[in-house]
């Protein structure tokens, strides 16, 4: 809709346009010119009010998005809190089941309980620890803003470029 209002507009802009010569003297009759120049006003008020909608719908949204932001870190406290009571409650039932345990699985109801081996690495000191027991992770991260200075201050690099962009804003 936006891009018919700009042709609509662009449109009557050239027949605006055309009431002149090249010294901006009128070459139409008044009337003509009155009605061709209500044309364009009425065009750019019409694209006025869409952007102005656009904007109000886009504000809008935003906001959505600000509440369901707000309704996700509740719901992620929510879930925390209500995760702490599960482990606790797990802290709880071993404590009970622990003292009565034989080897063998116990059975309430809909649920059974019991323990299972596993094994796992427990490091007591991390300072002696060989290299061989090691990994190393490597991470390389360009810097642009050095490269930026760079080239702005004349220094010729082959393999990059300043490129202005155009950044659209809304406030």
């Amino acid at each position: 809709m936006i891009y018919e209002i700009q042709i609509e507009i662009e449109t009557a802009l050239e027949n605006y346009l055309e009431c002149f010569n090249e010294d901006w003297e009128l070459i139409v009759s008044e009337e003509e010119y009155a009605k061709i120049e209500s044309e364009l006003q009425e065009l750019q008020n019409k694209k006025s009010d869409y952007m102005e909608w656009l904007m109000k719908t886009r504000a809008n949204r935003l906001a959505s998005i600000q509440g369901i932001d707000s309704e996700i870190e509740r719901l992620v406290k929510m879930k925390e809190s209500i995760q702490k009571k599960v482990d606790k409650t797990d802290r709880f039932i071993d404590k009970l089941v622990s003292k009565d345990y034989n080897g063998k699985t116990i059975n309430y109801w809909l649920f059974s309980v019991g323990y299972r081996k596993s094994k796992a690495t427990v490091i007591d000191n991390e300072e002696l620890i060989p290299t061989e027991y090691k990994k190393e992770k490597v991470s390389v991260s360009i810097d642009k803003t050095l490269i930026k200075k760079d080239i702005e201050a004349g220094k010729f690099i082959e393999w990059a470029r300043i490129e202005e962009r155009m950044n659209l804003f809304i406030k």
